[in-house]
């Protein structure tokens, strides 16, 4: 069973780290600084710092969650940070460098009692000094599932049991700390391992797995999205887009037949306008027509009388038109009277006797 679990750690993908050495004067860096500088390149999985087997500081090693975001890092060149870091020297695979170690140890449980290369190096001093081990190397790393531990690379098994038999039994800075170690390369096979850390370090990678897929889920999603607005625009947008351009184009539609409509009842009311115009125009130049053929000439008017004058015999009833009727009775009657006694008749124009 542990031989499987070690199998399953193992065995879990690891993105590579990149590695930087450290200048000068970098006692006083730490993880956290580390993690704040880097973290705004990407998130940020797993930051170390390494020191020798002098206890001096070594280097520094980062490692991502996408592994895409540590290939872009190898062109950093530090002008806009203050960290004592050189250029990046590289990339390294943490998980088979320590799978091909002879002899590893895990200190876990570290809290805030550990940050810098300072406090790496006064634990090494520890492992050294009150231990009684020789160490060819020691690191400090900061994982989201683990925090803060330690590795330690032994020269050799019995160095292995006397960190684990001290450290487990004492404080370190008021701190209890667990240890767990592992064996590889020509020992490999052997192992004593802490089951809380291997817990500890089986959900920390599984919970970075999980990430990474939905980090993939979600550029995929991103990418699907683009596309699919890039299409909508060289095509005539989405479909919800298209309907509204359907609907605008209806309205649009229905906006200049209705103003189409308009235009023929403006056109079909003056046309009918005109028509009546015209009409009434026609109508009153005919009857200015009919006025003056009907209205006789001031000369023509005169002529007329005159030959009335010359051709009609002189009535006497022609100054009796206003008379009263009993008037012209008794005129009548009186000239009836006349003709019995022998008179000549009314009107009968004289005869000129030559």
């Amino acid at each position: 069973c542990v031989l499987c679990l070690v199998s399953c750690l193992l065995t879990i993908a690891m993105a590579p780290r990149i590695v930087f050495k450290v200048m000068q004067g970098s006692e006083n860096l730490g993880l956290r600084a580390l993690r704040r500088e880097f973290g705004t390149f990407g998130e940020v999985f797993c930051a170390a710092l390494w020191v020798d087997s002098h206890r001096q500081p070594d280097c520094v090693e980062i490692e991502f969650v996408e592994p895409r975001t540590t290939m872009r890092l190898r062109t950093w060149d530090g002008k806009t940070t203050n960290l004592p870091l050189y250029c990046p020297e590289g990339l390294v695979d943490a998980v088979r460098r320590d799978a091909s170690t002879s002899f590893l140890c895990y200190v876990e449980n570290f809290g805030q009692a550990a940050n810098t290369f300072q406090d790496l190096t006064a634990f090494a001093s520890f492992v050294t000094d009150t231990c009684s081990a020789t160490i060819r190397g020691a690191s400090l790393c900061w994982a989201p599932g683990r925090g803060v531990y330690a590795q330690l690379v032994c020269n050799q098994r019995v160095d292995q049991e006397r960190i684990m038999k001290k450290v487990m039994a004492d404080l370190y800075r008021g701190q209890k700390l667990s240890c767990s170690s592992m064996m590889g390369g020509e020992q490999a096979g052997e192992h004593r391992i802490d089951w809380a850390t291997v817990g500890s370090t089986i959900q920390a990678q599984s919970d970075r797995l999980r990430k990474a897929e939905e980090a993939k889920d979600a550029k995929r999603k991103a990418k699907k999205a683009k596309k699919e607005k890039v299409h909508g625009a060289l095509s005539g947008k989405t479909r919800g887009e298209k309907k509204s351009k359907k609907d605008k184009k209806k309205m649009k539609k229905a906006k200049l037949s209705k103003t189409k409509d308009d235009k023929d009842t403006k056109s079909k009311c003056k046309k009918r306008q005109k028509r009546q115009r015209s009409k009434s125009k026609a109508k009153d130049q005919d009857s200015s027509e009919d006025s003056r053929s009907s209205v006789p000439s001031p000369s023509s008017c005169h002529s007329g009388l005159k030959l009335k004058r010359e051709h009609l015999a002189p009535s006497k009833f022609s100054r009796c038109d206003r008379r009263a009727p009993m008037a012209l009775m008794s005129e009548h009657s009186e000239s009836d009277d006349d003709g019995a006694d022998g008179s000549s008749g009314v009107g009968t124009p004289p005869v000129d006797v030559v």
